[in-house]
């Protein structure tokens, strides 16, 4: 990683509410694991009162009670997870706009989720997804059911199908696991229809398996382990992502649909994993944050 990278900060968006908390918890355990600043994020559309001549105004307190909700939780934040340095700022507009935008010079952006009604059911924020989508840098999506923590005794776990997202999915699972001494789990799954595991060698796996030597000969410090399983990608990682510290994948891999923004994988593990999901978007690998941390 270049000194450029090493200087964006982690950006968390927040509002307030629990599951923001936990992945405020995420960002800054993170952004101290690996010597990077963090950006706490709070985006909001002010509601104005109609006065005279047709004029509006802010409604009075509103943006000093946003202050006093991001204040609060930096405090505690501070009790959680000392020595991070952190920035907390108030910006006016939609969530995902204003992350979209913090993105583009940022290390990752992180954010929580949050489920509504439905028994067993779970529907993820709408941020997250078009973060995900549409972002500049990687997102990590921290559901609350999968712990606020990074643990180091599970590994990094990477999905790997040769395609240009999972080779920048290696490049972040590898980049981190050199910073931080965790160790990366490379897994394929061999999908329903594909030819039988015993074929794999000959057919499909030497690439796969000569990606993951590339990242090894740059991380040689990095222990990998590297497995193929048979199934459904995204069931296969989810299943696997029980012994995780994270999962990480590209938005789409190969044989999605052209017209289809986020891939069946990736949507699968952010609705469903064990632990918090980092997804590298589209826009993160044709274009890159840029090095400005303003």
């Amino acid at each position: 990683m270049n000194d450029a990278t090493q200087l964006r900060p982690v950006v968390v968006g927040t509002d307030g509410s629990d599951p923001a908390y936990q992945a405020m918890r995420w960002a800054a355990t993170y952004a101290a694991r690996v010597g990077a600043p963090l950006r706490v994020v709070h985006a909001h559309v002010w509601p104005a009162m109609h006065i005279a001549d047709g004029r509006t105004e802010l409604a009075p307190g509103l943006r000093e009670a946003a202050r006093a909700t991001l204040d609060g939780a930096v405090a505690a934040l501070a009790d959680d997870v000392p020595g991070v340095q952190v920035e907390a700022v108030v910006v006016d507009g939609l969530a995902t706009s204003v992350l979209v935008e913090q993105s583009t010079r940022a290390r990752l952006v992180v954010v929580g989720t949050r489920g509504l009604g439905g028994v067993g059911a779970l529907l993820l924020g709408s941020t997250a997804v078009e973060l995900a989508v549409r972002a500049h840098a990687p997102v990590v999506v921290v559901r609350e059911s999968s712990g606020a923590d990074l643990d180091f005794r599970f590994p990094v776990l990477v999905g790997v199908d040769g395609s240009t997202p999972s080779e920048a999915a290696l490049d972040f699972a590898f980049d981190f696991a050199d910073q931080t001494g965790a160790t990366v789990l490379a897994v394929h799954v061999q999908t329903p229809g594909g030819p039988p595991l015993s074929m794999l060698e000959t057919e499909g796996d030497g690439e796969v398996a000569a990606l993951v030597q590339t990242w090894r000969d740059k991380h040689p410090d990095v222990r990998v382990d590297s497995r193929h399983v048979a199934g459904h990608a995204a069931g296969a990682l989810v299943d696997l992502s029980r012994d995780a510290a994270m999962v990480v994948v590209g938005s789409r891999g190969r044989g999605g649909f052209r017209g289809l923004f986020l891939g069946s994988v990736s949507q699968g593990l952010m609705h469903h994993a064990h632990c918090p999901v980092v997804v590298i978007p589209h826009e993160a690998v044709a274009h890159p944050a840029t090095s400005s941390s303003d």
